[in-house]
């Protein structure tokens, strides 16, 4: 039998503690106990929708490339220039199976602040399409790495 304690911060939910198998054999079951929607006060409904896009893309092997904001690329990021980047906190990006992804490493986090990371992503070659948001979490999940520089 599946089951598990939600508990509520500040209109999110956690799963902080699972009974049975449910759990126990997931690979991102440490990181999902700390995971939070986007907002963090949304509706169960989309967070439910944006734990399982974060789920399926944390399965992926994800190798980011840090942005250099010393030496920012000419041409942007996803069309995107230096100010934007900053001013989102966005350090990390990636394509993969055609997707763009931006990792977001906040300057300010824990509580009452969300947590350290944030997942958002959009369909690749398509800079009018809106960014999906996949929540906020501690740590990166064991399949993502860091490009050497």
């Amino acid at each position: 039998m599946r089951w598990g304690i939600i508990v509520g911060r500040c209109g999110a939910f956690t799963v902080v503690r699972t009974k049975g198998s449910c759990m126990s054999d997931d690979p991102l079951h440490e990181i999902l106990k700390e995971w939070e929607p986007i907002p963090y006060n949304t509706g169960k409904k989309l967070a439910a929708a944006q734990q399982e896009g974060f789920r399926l893309r944390a399965l992926k092997p994800l190798v980011w490339w840090k942005i250099d904001f010393r030496h920012f690329p000419a041409e942007g990021v996803f069309g995107y220039d230096r100010d934007w980047c900053s001013r989102h906190e966005v350090e990390f990006v990636t394509v993969y199976e055609g997707e763009e992804f931006v990792l977001i490493d906040r300057c300010y986090f824990g509580f009452p602040d969300p947590p350290q990371y944030g997942l958002a992503s959009r369909p690749a070659g398509k800079p009018d399409a809106k960014w999906s948001m996949w929540g906020s979490f501690w740590d990166w999940p064991s399949t993502w790495s860091v490009m050497d520089a």
